[in-house]
């Protein structure tokens, strides 16, 4: 489970909700029956966009850069872009979408998958500015199969 927790300069603290994320747990003997490999995955939610853009500015581009020495040719990469609640839905799902294909586009991998969800899930509270903040991202996931599988 995780949370966000906010102090302002007056000392006011603001808790976001307890998010949680699902675990499946397979067993080694479900591996080898189902003949799965074993992989290493690596999440990054770095990458923060100014509001209503899409563009990968010169911070972004370092993390870009990180996330790049990370991964391999056979790595598959997933981005999810998402939005504040600012705006209208349909127009934050399209924002959302540029953001993801911005950061694709960054990372020079043309077959990463990209998908924006705009504000059908926030990633943290709306109501105060910070929580909007946080939300102007993209989330990568790179998948890379372990050698010797």
């Amino acid at each position: 489970m995780a949370e966000l927790q906010l102090v302002d300069n007056k000392g006011n603290i603001h808790i976001s909700k307890t998010q949680t994320e699902p675990i499946e747990v397979i067993s080694i003997q479900q591996k080898r029956k189902n003949r799965i490999g074993d992989y290493e995955v690596e999440k990054f939610s770095l990458i923060l966009f100014d509001f209503d853009k899409a563009t990968i500015e010169a911070q972004n581009k370092k993390i870009v850069d990180f996330i790049k020495s990370r991964t391999k040719p056979e790595s598959e990469i997933e981005i999810i872009g998402y939005t504040d609640r600012t705006g209208s839905p349909e127009y934050n799902k399209r924002l959302s979408q540029r953001r993801a294909d911005a950061t694709r586009d960054a990372l020079g991998r043309r077959d990463a998958k990209s998908i924006g969800v705009g504000q059908e899930r926030l990633l943290y509270n709306n109501d105060l500015p910070e929580g909007r903040f946080y939300c102007r991202t993209v989330e990568i996931i790179v998948k890379t199969k372990i050698e010797g599988e």
